[in-house]
């Protein structure tokens, strides 16, 4: 008879420091319900550690458990018996001897025959008996596949059996989902929650954390147990005073060999370079991986091109190679964020930057010819690409504006050389744009002369125009009608708005509706309500006929206050609602783009007519929609929630928030506002000395 290692017949023994896990300790208990329990996810989840402290606690209720540890001499259906009935003590010697006999027959071994002999024994004894299978992911022999198969589809009412595995194992997983007899807990169940990460590094790891260092961990390492937990040790050896701690995890020696050792090395070198070429990208799906790889240079057929990453994918999905869907149809996954991490540090050490910008410029391209704009230009950025950047940038113009916004934007400006901009006037805009946007007029002012300059050049022939002149010549007047409104220029904002709205080509919708709301501004500002009136109502409805509700919004703000002023608050307000309900008809939740402003409008008015049932709901819509990089917008609620802190007695918080906005206006140099908040604290100083 064989020697065994009996090691492998028992769970090992739990380490006394092992964060207890109820959660998941319930969750097993119902999960016996099922005849089958598969607990897959990859290395480091803590399978073999939670199944050995349930074991423990479940002696009772399952008196009978056979363990089974698996490796890869275990792919021998003889071999595989043999630990079977050694981990099945309660089976009778005569049982034990039949079952020897059967094994050791010198003609073929009758797989089914033998499993159908230890199934009616275990149905003969009827104890409630658990058969558990760890590191199943070791097996690749498709006898003992299909003796597994057998044995789940005529297990004993009071049998169960637990698969613990890295990958998902050859057995008819769906055909048992679909019939009930499969339950399954996998890496995002067994990811440590907040609560667990908490009680882990603070009470296990004994770590002194504050709460924002546990988040930072428990983010970067995805709930990954193992991750935490090589985490927290360097975290032991090194001061984080004063470091972001995702900082000191991203350099951590014991994180990167362990994925690099037990995850990266064990992979075959096809599987290697996909990852490693594949590691730049935030998101993958089969076609784009194609494309970065280059399939076609593999010189593969049409049927494997169109399949090739798309049959990788699924391949590291089913292996847990740290790889999570997006979607259910599983078109699109991403790699766990530390795994990433570690696969570029790997790629930028062991590639030249030639072929990693090679990389980027074929990622750059599939995203642009699928229309996605703000991910092509990411990737042609990292490449240092700037004549593709501004090849896709260029066609849109000004409109890119109200497309990516301008974070984005002044991101991607920012990154290409100045040269670029002498030579095509349609960057030069955007830069102007953004510096009216930030109340930078000086550096408005020198863009646009920029940009007159490379105008000059395209009218002489000297640069390639792109578009119209005309048309370009109109974005100019555009931009000189946001530095004129800056400077409160009445007169020049209406002398270039007429003059840009007659040079812009009619589908330059978002640009128009901009002017036509600047010019409704400016009648505000001379006092001609009814023309500004007529202006924003137009704005507001060629918005949303142009696909573009935040231009909506934006009229819609100062439609109301140009109607209050009219004496029509009521009205005001019931417009404010009517842009709002529009904006979620077509956006259901309130992300649309800008509708804190119509919130903002009637939270203002309501607390001018002390209507605070009205008043701060509507407020509180616009601080959750209205963020501080939007600075305009932002030091608008501000003066509002001072105005309603005022209206409700709360002087003292009134003048808090105009500090605070006097602090951001001061710092952006934005003296409308500043003019606005003295004479408020103004009132706030008198009605102080009043009381």
């Amino acid at each position: 008879m064989m020697p065994l290692v009996r090691t492998k017949l028992q769970p090992p023994e739990a380490s006394p420091s092992l964060l207890a896990r109820p959660r998941l300790y319930e969750r097993l208990r119902y999960a016996l319900h099922s005849r089958v329990v598969l607990i897959t996810a990859p290395d480091g989840y803590g399978k073999t550690s939670l199944l050995t402290v349930w074991i423990g606690e479940s002696r009772k209720e399952w008196p009978q458990i056979a363990w089974l540890t698996l490796d890869a001499a275990d792919n021998d259906l003889r071999r595989l018996f043999v630990y079977l009935v050694e981990a099945l003590p309660h089976l009778p010697p005569t049982r034990r001897a039949q079952l020897q006999a059967l094994r050791e027959t010198e003609v073929g071994l009758d797989a089914e025959q033998w499993c159908t002999e230890l199934l009616n024994d275990l149905a003969e004894i009827g104890d409630a008996t658990i058969i558990v299978f760890d590191d199943y992911h070791t097996i690749t022999d498709n006898q003992i596949h299909h003796a597994i198969t057998f044995l789940v589809e005529h297990l004993p009412q009071r049998c169960r059996l637990i698969i613990a595995t890295r990958s998902d194992p050859p057995l008819p997983l769906a055909r048992w989902r679909a019939r009930g007899q499969l339950a399954e807990l996998r890496s995002f169940d067994l990811a440590f929650t907040p609560e667990e990460a908490a009680a882990f590094l603070l009470e296990e790891m004994e770590l002194p954390l504050e709460r924002e260092h546990i988040v930072a961990l428990l983010e970067s390492t995805e709930g990954w147990p193992a991750g935490l937990h090589l985490a927290a040790l360097a975290l032991r050896h090194h001061s984080h005073q004063g470091k972001p701690v995702d900082t000191i995890i991203s350099g951590n020696r014991y994180l990167v060999d362990y994925l690099i050792e037990d995850v990266f090395n064990q992979q075959p070198s096809h599987i290697q370079q996909f990852l490693l070429q594949t590691s730049i990208l935030d998101r993958l799906c089969g076609p784009l991986c194609d494309t970065v790889i280059s399939i076609n240079e593999r010189g593969s057929n049409e049927q494997s091109h169109s399949s090739y990453s798309q049959l990788i994918l699924a391949e590291l999905e089913r292996n847990n190679l740290f790889l999570f869907p997006l979607d259910t149809e599983r078109n699109w996954y991403r790699y766990h964020h530390l795994f990433a991490d570690v696969l570029r540090e790997r790629l930028e050490t062991g590639s030249s930057p030639d072929h990693i910008a090679l990389l980027h410029q074929r990622t750059s391209a599939w995203f642009a010819a699928h229309g996605i704009l703000p991910l092509a230009i990411n990737h042609a950025l990292r490449a240092q690409a700037f004549d593709d950047v501004v090849a896709m940038i260029e066609p849109i113009g000004l409109a890119v504006v109200s497309q990516v916004g301008e974070t984005t934007l002044r991101r991607w400006l920012l990154q290409i050389p100045d040269t670029a901009f002498e030579q095509h006037p349609r960057l030069a805009l955007l830069r102007a744009w953004l510096a009216t946007t930030d109340y930078q007029m000086e550096d408005a002012a020198y863009w646009i002369a920029v940009a007159e300059r490379a105008l000059a050049r395209v009218a002489s022939g000297t640069a390639t125009p792109f578009g119209p002149i005309a048309n370009l010549r109109g974005e100019l007047s555009a931009v000189h009608v946001r530095l004129a409104v800056l400077r409160g220029d009445n007169d020049q904002v209406l002398q270039e708005g007429r003059q840009a709205l007659a040079w812009l080509q009619t589908d330059n919708q978002a640009l128009r509706m901009r002017i036509a709301k600047d010019l409704g501004y400016t009648y505000f500002a001379q006092g001609d309500l009814v023309r500004a009136e007529q202006a924003f109502s137009e704005a507001i409805v060629n918005g949303f006929n142009a696909g573009l509700p935040y231009i909506s919004a934006m009229a819609t703000s100062d439609d109301a206050y140009t109607k209050t002023l009219r004496g029509s608050i009521g009205t005001a307000i019931q417009t404010c609602r009517e842009t709002i309900n529009h904006m979620l008809q077509r956006n259901r939740d309130r992300a649309s783009p800008g509708i804190g402003l119509p919130f903002l409008a009637i939270a203002d008015l309501h607390g001018v007519r002390h209507e605070f049932a009205g008043a701060l709901p509507a407020l509180a819509e616009a601080e959750s929609s209205i963020k501080p990089g939007n600075t305009t917008s932002y030091l608008c609620l501000l003066i509002v929630t001072a105005r309603i802190n005022r209206a409700r007695g709360d002087v003292a918080g009134a003048l808090r928030v105009v500090r605070q906005a006097r602090f951001l206006a001061r710092q952006r140099k934005i003296d409308w506002v500043l003019a606005v908040l003295n004479g408020f604290e103004a009132q706030l100083a008198l009605e102080r000395v009043i009381s």
